[in-house]
């Protein structure tokens, strides 16, 4: 396709046919020039940005691996192939307590993690994601959950401004049924709870397995099989669609809710995606607007999804 500087650098010599050869040859180089740059400008515009998304666990993970590739698909989507992640699953790249000092570090552009585990970087976010009321928690189902923590960021900037101060920028949040613990004995009341190593996350969990008499322990999410497999530990606690990924079930064949029916939900959100500050700002503002708006959506339907999963589960 001809471009615009050339029509430009034919109209200025039809223009100026009586004009000095050395000044019809200036503006002619002049109006070449200008095309090349135009050629660069429009070259730059439709230029595709990069991303690589770690992944802690499997590819069939329903929040990190499953849902996480229908995100990325919907990005790439509607930003017309101008935004591209490629998944990257296993903890191959980051594992999942080491996440935020990866992303932080450029490791990865993308990554996700349950914010809970983070009492010391995301003070709000991860108190909010490790507790459990008994009592409201038993009226929020995911759905409601994810309406929850997408008027949390409309409404309160220091919700975002934790991840702001790590140069981090929380993307999609993925809503997990509600907690339960497994245990390789079974728990038929509170006193079969004592003395039983049950590991736990984040703030609220071991205070709760604490004053049910259990001892909470800090094991990183891919060492709780062979840790109860070995005895190590007697349970741990967690969603059920993560209980039949991780296959634990295996290992433990009792679940134990945390209140009357499928149990308590957390006060917010604990699974985002996450970008690093300077991957996001790689990629256009009119780019950006469209994943803001992908984020949200995917957020309230991935509330609909998870509550699927944790009852079929």
């Amino acid at each position: 396709m001809l471009r615009p500087g050339y029509y430009l650098a034919v109209n200025i010599l039809t223009l100026y046919p009586m004009q000095g050869s050395e000044m019809r040859l200036k503006l002619f180089l002049s109006a070449i020039l200008a095309s090349f740059v135009g050629l660069g400008a429009s070259s730059a515009s439709a230029q595709t940005v990069n991303l690589v998304y770690a992944n802690p666990f499997a590819k069939t993970h329903v929040q990190y691996g499953v849902l996480a590739d229908e995100w990325i698909a919907e990005i790439r989507k509607e930003t017309a192939g101008r935004v591209v992640i490629r998944h990257v699953p296993g903890g191959a790249l980051l594992k999942l307590e080491n996440m935020l000092e990866g992303l932080r570090g450029g490791v990865a552009d993308i990554g996700v993690t349950n914010v809970s585990n983070f009492a010391g970087q995301l003070p709000i976010a991860s108190t909010l994601a490790g507790v459990a009321d008994i009592n409201y928690g038993n009226k929020v189902d995911t759905v409601g959950l994810s309406l929850i923590t997408l008027k949390l960021l409309e409404k309160f900037p220091q919700y975002r401004k934790d991840f702001d101060d790590l140069g981090l920028r929380p993307a999609a949040w993925i809503p997990t049924p509600t907690f339960a613990v497994i245990t390789r004995a079974p728990v038929a009341k509170l006193d079969d709870f004592k003395g039983k190593k049950i590991r736990a996350f984040g703030t609220g969990f071991p205070r709760i397995l604490t004053a049910a008499g259990a001892t909470p322990l800090a094991i990183s999410a891919g060492e709780v099989y062979t840790s109860l497999q070995s005895g190590v530990i007697d349970g741990s606690i967690t969603d059920p669609p993560n209980m039949m990924s991780s296959r634990w079930y295996e290992q433990a064949k009792h679940v134990i809710t945390t209140g009357p029916g499928a149990g308590a939900q957390t006060m917010a959100i604990g699974v985002a995606y996450i970008f690093n500050a300077n991957s996001w700002n790689k990629i256009s503002k009119q780019d950006q607007a469209i994943i803001e708006g992908v984020n949200a959506k995917f957020t309230l339907a991935a509330g609909k999804r998870m509550q699927a999963a944790g009852e079929q589960a």
